[in-house]
């Protein structure tokens, strides 16, 4: 299982890296929450939010590792043809959050990064860039040893909203060259400020699958742990990979949890699951063996009887 190795080793540095630093690690929430504001848990905020709601955000700072989902990307992969990806470069809609909160002072954070990044992960400064806007005065300390491009993108790339009313982020975009220096996206650190401009603290954090695919130069979505739940590499395209992976997150959800909209989704999921098995000659009991491993791999945690009726049912 050698991407679920890779992925615990990516995330594993993160985490020792900031509780070395005295940050504390918080456990990670469930998929769904009492947020009214989102479906599923989407980052490490979600489960913080009420440190920005009370303006109290630890000093010494909170890191964590949470699992995501952001089921967009599903409605962009189903196609006639269904081989084709329709938007290729988008990522899949389960992944691993890392991130942290924090109310250090602004050098301190910089550095920290800088460290993480350079030192911890080995990263060329070279081949590190920052798209942020030019009076982003947090990243003085960064620009000293990294390339911090100004004010190249529309403005509300660097907007961030937390449902909250009265709190903003304002971020800076950074990103790792790939082949032919082209530069891709591997996370943000983000200035959290209430709407009269006063500071609250800062976020810092990226998925791993999608660090763990730029760090390795490869635009592919085999940095994910549903590849390794799949021994036939050449059905591990974005559409079934998404829609398989997702699923398997869904499963993993405690029942109690689960309300009628969330059912909805994974009704959805499951429709194209259906079509997926018809478009390649796919068994009940091919998915329902995908579906086991993913669960067991990535959640330790077993597939439910029912999953069979429910795969059959679609089909009908």
């Amino acid at each position: 299982m050698k991407i679920k190795s890779d992925l615990d080793k990516i995330i594993g540095q993160f985490l020792r890296y900031f509780e070395s630093r005295e940050y504390t690690i918080s456990p990670s929430s469930e998929l769904i929450t009492d947020d009214e504001t989102i479906l599923f848990t989407n980052d490490t905020i979600t489960p913080w939010k009420s440190f920005l709601v009370e303006r109290n955000i630890p000093e010494q700072g909170l890191c964590m590792r949470q699992p995501s989902l952001r089921l967009q990307g599903l409605r962009d992969t189903i196609c006639e043809e269904n081989k084709l990806e329709l938007v290729p470069e988008r990522f899949l809609g389960y992944f691993n959050a890392l991130g942290i909160l924090t109310g250090k002072p602004k050098r301190e954070i910089q550095l920290e990064i800088l460290e993480l990044l350079l030192g911890s992960y080995s990263i060329s400064p070279r081949d590190v860039r920052v798209y942020a806007q030019k009076d982003m005065e947090f990243l003085d300390e960064i620009g000293k040893t990294i390339e911090v491009t100004n004010d190249s993108n529309p403005k509300i790339y660097y907007q961030w909203g937390y449902g909250l009313e009265g709190i903003i982020g304002r971020g800076a975009t950074f990103t790792l060259l790939q082949r032919e220096n082209d530069p891709q996206e591997i996370g943000q650190l983000i200035q959290i400020q209430d709407s009269s401009g006063e500071l609250i603290g800062y976020e810092f954090g990226f998925g791993a699958e999608t660090f763990l695919s730029r760090k390795n130069n490869n635009k592919v979505y085999s940095a994910w742990s549903i590849y390794d739940a799949i021994e036939e590499k050449h059905l591990c395209f974005k559409t079934l990979l998404d829609n398989y992976s997702s699923l398997g997150a869904i499963l993993s959800i405690p029942s109690n949890l689960m309300g009628e909209r969330h059912k909805t989704e994974k009704d959805k999921i499951l429709r194209n699951i259906s079509l997926l098995q018809h478009t390649f000659s796919l068994s009940t009991r091919w998915s329902e063996s995908v579906l086991r491993n993913f669960l067991q791999l990535e959640f330790d945690k077993r597939l439910g009887v029912e999953i069979s009726r429910d795969l059959d049912f679609q089909h009908q």
